[in-house]
């Protein structure tokens, strides 16, 4: 049973509807609240760089973006975004507060920006010669046109309004994940000022406000871009929540005027500088708290009705379209306008929603399109032609919304809509901890889970719900009452038919490693059966080997089986922070270029950056031999960041260097540092795995990263360097100086060489940089199938590498590629993989919870 099933079940109302809500409640970005409940996702706000000037009015006005252009810009609070953010569900194109739906709709848009509804007259292309898929970098456009007309010629008037509407319209109204560039797919829409076409402004930007927050509402999305100002006046006119008032002595344009081609926007009575010294303005803990609590009499329904006669006449022309059920379109992109799920907000009767107007699938399809050539009007000529018929997909609903009828709304909208979001995450997890109490030889395992979710769902005040799932199966309610397992037992993966799988196991009895093997020395099985567990620290403080195989089949385990949140089950923070406490200490005594001698009857083999990728970090330590007391291993940094598993890779081998202090030797790469790791993943992946913990934990991995050596000499033959380029002549001239005959250095990949043609590629894991007279500059990288995580289906498909050394002068390596363990278990990114990716919202609905 999935928790959403046991929500319904619990509060069902006897409703035959097809099921609302498609993701699962731990790939939506409600769940990181309670994971990681400080964590505010990053927003790309932007800022005019070009300033609005008299001499490009008319232009303005006959483009449409005279109103909006008024409004300048206005600063972003991330807090505020990333609140609605959580609140926002991708099947709805709404917000679901606790007494129903909210959504910014065309008449929030139009009201707030004056930015026109008009037909679609023009040819949606990016592919053609002209515009291509170019960008304009922001930076050279406001260099350009830093200077303001000022008795120039008509010719730079007008490309100084092109330049300005270009700005506005990558800043204000449509910017994208680049940041720092704007599409030059634009300049049609500018290069005929007199006459400018037709375009849907209006319904682009709704567009692309809708898809930008439904990128961000998924679990694993780490920022958000769009029309954001568009989104907090939404908020701020809607919501007292944390409003903010204008500084004293800030004066903003007032509505109206005789002009009426020049009125402002509803939106300017927000312009200006903000002060919040009459509401509190905390961090985004606050806000979710407010919006958990907020009702609806603290809602201002319907804040434009007095306003109307005093905007633009546009805004009462156009009113037909604000309560039309249609696609709003922005070339590839579709997303649907639902305002009969919002007819509060309009003053009317709000019925029980009609069905969507197409399944989940095919909004997934919908959002597998990407900016490419060819005429989107075309492409989409099934979605424009609904604008041509807008009579019969605009709502006809007349009643005035009725308080009385409330109840029936309400019992369908306790239903289908997200019902206590974190009691959500809590039971699925505890969903498995049951499944696993139910099979033979995982009950310890599952019992741990079960009372990790007990003590939450204890705090929250909804232990209730475990209750009932518990006397639903038939279990006691007192977790230590459960059945132990018997040494006799046989272990078993839990596979009962009483709970349907959650979408975090689906996998679980699927697991298969593609032992094809560039020298595959031996195949690696995963456990199905949970090693002993939890991991307890040795009562003597004493490492051993079987210690640490232990740990590394119980981390491989649980990467396959739990969900992140619950690695402190079998990897408590008690036991992290002595391993790490203690490998400080080893670390801290060594200096910051080790020379390490090696006996005659010992070999040195050498890893490169292995970036979280733990199954192959595992899979190598077989295959190489794991080390000894005649294996010594040195690491050459960069264990964490990109790959879903950093911290338990540092784990493994910070447990390897406290067994064998003088055999395994662990180098400081660049992403062992703070800047790497928030911007890259590490931070946020310890913050998700241990919680309220998981600040203490990352700052004592710090210290171990501080402590880390930079580099090791080999008797003397290696060095790790830096991401420096240098020619063969410095190769030489260092190999001479210091009487050295190898370098290897690594940190560099794949998709640091790829279309690099002065450089050999990395494909086999390895590459000989340069040849001299004094020896070899070497490239090793040890990650294969690198990076985890890559925005293109078309993969580098690297093979990874160790290089050995041996006796006598330890001079002559030995390469040894390997190819990625797969498959790998499903996991999501701690980093955005590229700013410009579209979202696989197919994948995130398959349920991957890492």
């Amino acid at each position: 049973m999935s928790t959403t099933q046991f929500l319904n079940e619990e509060q069902s109302v006897g409703t035959d509807s097809v099921k609302l809500l498609q993701v699962p409640p731990g790939d939506h970005k409600s769940s990181v609240a309670q994971l990681r409940p400080k964590e505010v996702i990053s927003y790309r706000a932007l800022r005019l760089g070009i300033p609005m000037h008299d001499s490009c009015k008319e232009n303005l006005q006959k483009l449409g973006l005279y109103q909006v252009a008024t409004l300048g810009s206005i600063n972003i609070y991330p807090n505020i975004v990333a609140s609605l953010i959580e609140r926002w569900r991708p099947e709805t194109h709404s917000f679901h507060l606790p007494f129903g739906e909210m959504t910014v709709t065309l008449q929030d848009k139009l009201l707030h920006t004056t930015v026109p509804e008009k037909a679609f007259r023009v040819k949606m292309v990016r592919g053609e010669e002209t515009y291509s898929s170019y960008h304009l970098r922001r930076e050279w456009l406001h260099k350009e046109f830093a200077r303001a007309p000022s008795g120039e010629s008509r010719d730079y008037v007008d490309a100084y309004t092109r330049a300005f509407c270009l700005d506005l319209i990558g800043s204000i109204l449509l910017p994208d994940s680049t940041g720092d560039s704007i599409p030059a797919m634009y300049i049609q829409f500018l290069e005929d000022l007199e006459s400018p076409p037709r375009y849907n402004w209006g319904a682009a930007v709704l567009a692309h406000l809708y898809r930008s927050l439904c990128r961000a509402s998924f679990a694993s999305s780490k920022f958000v871009y769009g029309p954001l100002m568009l989104l907090q006046l939404w908020h701020w006119n809607r919501f007292s929540i944390a409003r903010p008032v204008l500084v004293d002595g800030t004066a903003c344009p007032s509505l109206g005027g005789e002009d009426l081609e020049s009125r402002p926007p509803f939106g300017i009575k927000w312009s200006g500088h903000h002060s919040f010294r009459d509401s509190p303005h905390n961090g985004i803990e606050f806000y979710r708290e407010q919006y958990e609590k907020v009702t609806e009499s603290k809602v201002v329904w319907q804040p434009y009705d007095e306003k109307i006669s005093l905007l633009h006449p546009r805004v009462r022309k156009e009113s037909a379209l604000w309560l039309a059920r249609v696609p709003l379109i922005h070339f590839c992109v579709v997303e649907d306008h639902y305002p009969d799920r919002v007819m509060r907000q309009f003053g009317l009767f709000q019925s029980i929603p009609p069905p969507m107007p197409r399944d989940w699938a095919s909004s997934v399809i919908l959002h597998k399109f990407v900016y490419g050539g060819g005429d989107w009007a075309v492409k989409h000529a099934e979605y424009v032609s609904v604008w041509q018929e807008l009579s019969s997909v605009t709502v006809t609903e007349e009643r005035p919304y009725d308080p009385t009828t409330r109840d029936q709304y309400w019992q369908w909208f306790e239903q289908e809509a997200v019902f206590r979001r974190a009691v959500a995450l809590d039971l699925e997890e505890a969903s498995y901890g049951i499944k696993c109490v139910q099979n033979q030889g995982t009950r310890k395992i599952g019992k741990t889970i079960l009372k990790f979710c007990r003590a939450r769902l204890q705090n929250s005040g909804h232990i209730h719900a475990l209750n009932n799932m518990l006397q639903k199966y038939n279990l006691p309610l007192e977790i230590d009452d459960i059945q132990d397992d018997s040494e006799s037992e046989v272990m078993n993966v839990p596979v009962a038919d009483s709970i349907e799988e959650s979408q975090f196991d689906q996998f679980l009895r699927q697991q298969e490693f593609n032992t094809e093997n560039a020298e595959c020395m031996c195949a690696i099985e995963p456990r199905l059966d949970p090693p002993a567990t939890p991991v307890h620290w040795p009562e003597d403080g004493i490492l051993t080997r079987e210690w640490i195989t232990n740990l590394s089949a119980i981390l491989d385990w649980s990467s396959r089986h739990l969900k992140p949140s619950l690695l402190p089950t079998v990897l408590p923070t008690m036991v992290v922070e002595k391993l790490l406490l203690l490998a400080s200490v080893h670390l801290h005594a060594e200096p910051n270029c080790v020379v390490i001698d090696p006996r005659p009857d010992q070999t040195v083999t050498i890893v490169g950056d292995v970036h979280g990728q733990l199954h192959d970090l595992l899979f190598l330590l077989q295959a190489a031999g794991f080390p000894s007391d005649k294996r010594m291993f040195v690491f050459n940094g960069d264990y964490v960041d990109r790959g879903a598993w950093g911290f338990e890779t540092l784990i493994v081998l910070l447990a390897w260097k406290v067994f064998l202090v003088d055999c395994v030797f662990l180098l400081r790469g660049n992403h062992e540092s703070k800047d790497c790791t928030l911007a890259y993943g590490f931070h946020k992946e310890v913050l998700a795995k241990y919680g309220n913990e998981g600040e203490k934990v990352y700052q004592m991995c710090l210290k171990c990263f501080a402590d880390l050596p930079l580099a090791s000499v080999l008797s003397p033959n290696e060095e790790r360097g830096l991401d420096l380029l240098w020619g063969p002549d410095v190769t030489q001239e260092f190999l001479e100086t210091n009487n050295l005959k190898l370098i290897i250095r690594s940190h560099e990949g794949p998709d640091a060489r790829h279309n690099n043609d002065d450089l050999p590629g990395v494909d086999k894991g390895y590459a000989v940089d340069h040849v001299v007279k004094s020896g070899k500059l070497i490239t090793l990288f040890s990650a294969p199938d690198y990076p985890q995580f890559q925005a293109s289906e078309n993969r580098y498909n690297n093979d990874g590498a160790y290089i050995v050394l041996g006796p006598p002068d330890f001079a002559d390596p030995e390469y040894h590629s390997f190819k990625a363990v797969k498959p790998r278990p499903e996991a999501l990114p701690y980093y955005d993989v590229e700013p410009d990716e579209e979202l696989d919202l197919e994948g995130m609905s398959l349920g991957s919870h890492h």
